[in-house]
């Protein structure tokens, strides 16, 4: 962007653009840099862009003839601008001020806009998003006299013009090989922009921003001139709206004292674990300490590494609490390690106080592998590292455990892991993301002079060399020594670690009787596995079950488990009891999770569904698209069915009811899914459901129905 995009627009007045996507970040990505664009003579900016159109319950809402018309299309393109404007909310203030300038582009009809979708030439049907989309990808720039054209991979968004890992090739008019192609590119673009709405030669329909989505669209983020500094922030419960974001925030006891523990010199002293549940602000606690690092001097820099999922809300909350320092903020440098040698000399030369780095998972170790180069100690010593969702740390045997249950529950989801599955790059992100491998850089971690965890449940129950829980207690925690006896079979150690300041607790009891968490009813349906269930989990055990030291192994349990958890006496059992004179015939199925093993257990379940009348629903499995989610969370969907991708970082603060088929041992995974009903957000009131399923000669089940059995009595404190 920097280097072509904004030199180029500030020299041009009139910008054609073909891209491939329609979202607020589209938007945000396509004001940056047009403030000398503006300027000059007659401007004009013409964009075409793709559309996701929304799919219906059971077959795609486009696919019928007499649907084929422009009002259905710009009903569809009005909810994605409703979308958008949901999305916008959980941007930073630059971010909507980018989409302001954009509603000002609009506004001065700078700006014309129109929306592409792929059709069938024959018929003109609509061809649905998930087999075919609008990607083209080309741009064109001229100031009157000469022009250049581009094409490649890069979307008009920031992240495509800055982070992505894409290239272009630019062709000059003034260069005489080039002028052949800049003359078809604005051919194309012509031929596009005129096509007319009954003309289905290219395949393709184009169709005109609505009127009543662009008005839409400049009243919510009123317009602001590129170049000028904005004011837009959403509205606080506060009497001023001049005052630091991170002032009116209103923090929970539990958090103040998280912050203090952590920042005491006299206790965790900038090295400690929050073990606090899903819910409870881990995230928002762990700003409040780099806050109040900064501002005693104790640090200088802060690198916070986090799931790949979550590094755009992470970014975003770090610019809105902490702020830059241009804005009066703390933050002079904000910047996401693409392991590119730009940004690690950027660290590496910056001074002062206030570098925020954020790395994802999958590439922490390479980041560390550059800081163990850096000669600075001091710097170092000054430097808080974060690790959020920190229970994916683990020793070589754990890494390999659960990469290898991660590589089977994708198999599960019905997905090859092989090159050429056009879902390789996320699978590959999903299968670094499971273990964070830097057990074997603890001389680099004793380096930095802070350093803080944070999970739910931190602590591994299948620790089979013993050294992964270790690992964590010698790194983040000042606990001086651990002794051979540590470890004692009934956990009591966790306990210890608490209540001797080493680590910080803050669980989903605590969380529920101080009203910041969700009241919860427990039900479970006791159902028994087939006779052809039982002797698969016994051969399992018995073959696979134990290692080579005759122990009984992590991954070896995990295959034998999956067995009862895809038992088909559950779907049987839970079709009978949500039927007239059920059990479960009360309770609607709304705003429900459903959580299931693998993709075949999960679609025989939607077959059963829709049997008996329910229907609107969606599917989030391994390679389904993220709108999938996006309609679950505003309400288009009732319930969505899942199998793993939902089990942490995700925010949905309207969820009311959980249906566990997959019932797990491990309370890790149980947290984190029954944690997705607990959030309050507005409804004081809320109370949830989790429903579970129960094999009475299980051990695990017997244990999980206790625990939650006993949690499910936790109820409110009353203020006195």
């Amino acid at each position: 962007m920097d280097d072509f995009l904004i030199p180029r627009l500030s020299l041009s007045n009139h910008y054609d653009r073909i891209t491939g996507y329609f979202s607020a970040s589209t938007f945000v990505g396509a004001a940056e840099g047009f403030n000398g664009f503006i300027n000059n003579k007659n401007p004009k900016y013409r964009i075409i862009t793709g559309a996701k159109l929304i799919e219906d319950e059971k077959e795609l809402l486009w696919s019928h003839e007499d649907l084929k018309n422009k009002k259905k299309v710009e009903h569809c393109i009005n909810l994605e601008i409703e979308k958008m404007i949901e999305e916008a909310k959980k941007m930073g203030n630059e971010s909507k001020d980018r989409l302001r300038n954009f509603s000002y582009l609009l506004k001065e009809n700078i700006l014309e806009m129109k929306v592409a979708i792929m059709v069938k030439k024959d018929t003109g049907n609509h061809i649905p998003h998930r087999i075919a989309e609008f990607h083209e990808k080309m741009g064109i720039l001229s100031d009157g006299e000469n022009s250049i054209s581009f094409t490649g991979g890069v979307n008009e968004s920031n992240r495509g013009w800055n982070k992505n890992g894409d290239s272009i090739t630019i062709f000059c008019d003034w260069e005489d090989g080039d002028v052949l192609r800049v003359n078809d590119c604005k051919d194309d673009f012509k031929a596009l922009w005129e096509l007319n709405e009954n003309d289905y030669s290219l395949g393709v329909a184009v169709y005109d921003l609505p009127s009543d989505s662009a008005l839409k669209f400049i009243d919510t983020f009123p317009p602001l001139k590129p170049g000028e500094v904005g004011s837009y922030s959403e509205p606080t419960n506060e009497v001023s709206n001049n005052r630091p974001f991170r002032e009116t925030v209103r923090w929970y006891d539990h958090q103040k004292e998280a912050c203090d523990w952590f920042c005491d010199v006299k206790k965790a002293n900038g090295k400690g674990i929050f073990e606090m549940a899903t819910g409870s602000g881990k995230t928002w606690t762990a700003m409040k300490c780099i806050e109040r690092l900064l501002g005693e001097r104790r640090i200088d820099s802060c690198i916070i590494t986090v799931p790949n999922s979550l590094m755009v809300q992470w970014e975003s909350e770090m610019r809105n609490y902490l702020e830059l320092k241009k804005d009066g903020g703390l933050i002079k440098i904000l910047f996401e390690y693409s392991s590119k040698k730009k940004e690690h000399s950027n660290f590496e030369d910056m001074d002062g106080s206030g570098v925020i780095i954020l790395v994802s998972h999958s590439m922490l170790k390479k980041y560390l592998t550059t800081l163990s180069y850096f000669e600075d100690d001091e710097r170092l010593e000054r430097t808080l590292l974060i690790i959020d969702e920190i229970h994916n740390i683990g020793s070589d045997k754990f890494r390999e455990a659960l990469r290898e249950s991660k590589i089977q529950k994708i198999r599960d989801e019905g997905l090859e892991i092989n090159d050429d599955n056009t879902d390789s790059i996320d699978i590959s992100r999903e299968l670094d993301e499971v273990s964070i491998e830097i057990d074997n850089q603890d001389w680099i971690l004793k380096r930095i002079g802070f350093k803080l965890g944070l999970s739910a449940t931190p602590w591994s129950h299948y620790d089979e060399d013993g050294q992964r829980n270790k690992f964590l207690i010698d790194n983040f925690t000042r606990l001086p020594k651990i002794s051979d006896d540590f470890f004692d079979l009934e956990r009591e150690w966790q306990k210890k670690l608490m209540k001797n300041g080493f680590t910080f607790g803050f669980g989903l009891k605590e969380g529920i009787e101080q009203n910041i968490l969700a009241e919860f009813e427990y039900n479970y349906l006791n159902y028994e596995p087939t006779e052809l269930e039982k002797e698969k989990y016994r051969k399992l055990i018995a073959s696979g079950g134990k290692n080579e030291d005759g122990k009984e192994s992590y991954l070896g349990r995990i295959r034998a488990a999956a067995v009862y958890k895809a038992s088909e006496r559950k779907i049987e059992e839970f079709i009978k009891q949500i039927q007239v004179g059920g059990k479960l015939e009360s309770h609607p199925m709304d705003r429900t999770l459903i959580f299931v093993e693998t993709r075949e257990f999960g679609e025989k379940l939607q077959h059963k569904l829709l049997e008996v009348g329910l229907t609107n629903f969606n599917t989030y499995y391994m390679g389904d698209k993220y709108e999938n989610l996006e309609r679950f969370a505003t309400g288009e969907t009732n319930f969505l069915v899942s199998c793993h991708r939902l089990s942490e970082g995700i925010d949905i603060k309207t969820v009311n009811q959980i249906i566990i088929f997959s019932s797990s041992g491990s309370r890790l995974e149980t947290i984190q899914r029954i944690g997705r009903s607990l959030r309050k957000d507005k409804d004081t009131m809320k109370k949830s459901l989790v429903i579970d399923f129960i094999y009475e000669d299980y051990q695990s089940d017997l244990e999980r129905r206790d625990w939650l059995m006993n949690l499910s009595k936790t109820r409110k404190l009353e203020v006195k």
